[in-house]
């Protein structure tokens, strides 16, 4: 049984993958067809019951970032330092974000970051 695991886990990870694309994928038609409150709730729903998918944290952060929603930051900050993350491209959308609330101590954080990257 041992021996089935790292497969399973492959498994498990790759179909996580594919329900939080399908999840992005349906929230934007949703979003594009009007209903943004059913696409906020869906990837919503999709972030929460997936805490370590970059791909699911990411979907809700950037749908949060298009609606100029305030927890737009926190959502790109849970998603920052998530296994697969593009590091750079979210570090820096953070520091945009942080220098438009005035929190410059955060932005330096995140262009740092982002140079790092």
């Amino acid at each position: 049984m041992q021996r089935f695991w790292p497969i399973l886990s492959v498994i498990l990870i790759a179909s996580g993958q594919a329900i939080a694309q399908d999840a992005a994928q349906r929230g934007w038609e949703l979003e594009s067809k009007g209903d943004a409150a059913g696409a906020r709730e869906l990837l919503q729903r999709s972030a929460a019951n997936a805490p370590n998918d970059f791909r699911a944290q990411l979907a809700y952060a950037e749908f949060l970032d298009r609606h100029r929603d305030p927890g737009a930051r926190s959502a790109y900050s849970k998603a920052l330092d998530l296994p697969g993350a593009d590091r750079k491209s979210v570090a820096h959308r953070l520091a945009m974000l942080d220098l438009l609330a005035g929190d410059r101590t955060s932005a330096a954080k995140h262009l740092e970051i982002y140079r790092a990257a």
